[in-house]
């Protein structure tokens, strides 16, 4: 794990690797899968801004925005 991230909803997200994992408030620890958008790539930041919106920096791919279950590449960002 390189990052960890305890968002506002009590969830923690740990960025590692080759992936994001989440454990919710209840506990339940989840993967989350390639296809949801994130790639299988070392994650090396997790940021919540003050609207709510989850960031994902990758090494080798940029950064991500989380929307919904799904994740957004943003471009013109590379890492």
């Amino acid at each position: 794990v390189w990052t960890t991230l305890r968002d506002t909803a009590g969830t923690r997200w740990f960025g590692g690797r080759t992936q994001v994992l989440r454990r919710d408030a209840g506990g339940e620890l989840q993967r989350v899968p390639e296809s949801a958008g994130l790639p299988a790539l070392p994650v090396r930041a997790l940021w919540q801004d003050r609207d709510g919106q989850h960031w994902f920096g990758t090494a080798g791919a940029g950064l991500y925005r989380r929307s919904g279950e799904r994740f957004e590449r943003i471009p013109g960002l590379q890492s």
